[in-house]
């Protein structure tokens, strides 16, 4: 695990017994980090990133597939060896409930979270219609990203996917365009963030603003907002 306090703020560390997205989004930034230290991957061909990995423990390389989906069965135990109680953030370099995870993979990454009830653990995904397939722990907060009004199924499919809604949770980072408001959906918590990174889209108006309608439902609803 990494300490990522300084870098995230509402989280203590990060966890990635998962790596790698099929998504393509363009202004993803974790698919330049895993290039970045991947060392063998990108001379090996189209036909290793058409398939999903599994890897032991690949000393000097976090990432020996780079982007490409990777279960790290060696990492499950990580959380397991911090006994201080954290904000755990699960899979932040990939999306553990993405189409073609494997139910083999995900499982064991919820079953470590229930055996680890000390620690608290965000869930990130594109496709929240997945948690439904799942029982998750008490102890982990479904959350989804939307970078605009074209994202707003995401909250739908959100609401009906998970239970309770105080733990639910959204991302609404980076903020390209603006957020879903006429949808009403009960979540617990709202992270807002711009675009970074080199030829970043700053946000406009209101997505910019903060006397939108947006911010007034969060607090009408006392949802805080990071």
């Amino acid at each position: 695990m990494n300490p990522i306090r300084k870098t995230i703020g509402y989280a203590d560390m990060s966890w990635n017994p998962v790596t790698g997205c099929r998504h393509g989004c363009a202004y993803c930034y974790a698919r330049g980090i895993a290039k970045r230290f991947s060392r063998a991957y990108w001379s090996w061909g189209e036909d290793v990133a058409a398939q999903n990995h599994a890897v032991n423990r690949w000393p000097g390389n976090p990432y020996p597939y780079g982007f490409v989906p990777t279960f790290h069965p060696h990492r499950l135990d990580e959380p397991k060896r911090r006994r201080k109680p954290s904000v755990i953030f699960a899979v932040d370099m990939g999306d553990l409930f993405g189409e073609w995870v494997p139910v083999e993979w995900i499982e064991p990454v919820l079953q470590v979270i229930r055996e680890t009830p000390r620690h608290h653990y965000l869930l990130l995904t594109k496709n929240p219609a997945r948690y439904a397939e799942f029982e998750l722990p008490p102890n982990a907060w479904a959350g989804t990203t939307v970078a605009g009004d074209d994202d707003g199924r995401r909250l739908l499919d959100l609401a009906d996917a998970t239970w309770p809604p105080d733990r639910r949770w959204v991302s609404y980072e980076p903020a390209l365009g603006p957020f879903p408001t006429r949808l009403r959906v009960h979540i617990g918590w709202l992270v807002i963030g711009a675009q970074t990174g080199p030829g970043a889209r700053p946000p406009r108006g209101r997505v910019a603003g903060g006397g939108d309608r947006r911010d007034d439902d969060c607090r009408r609803a006392r949802v805080p907002e990071v």
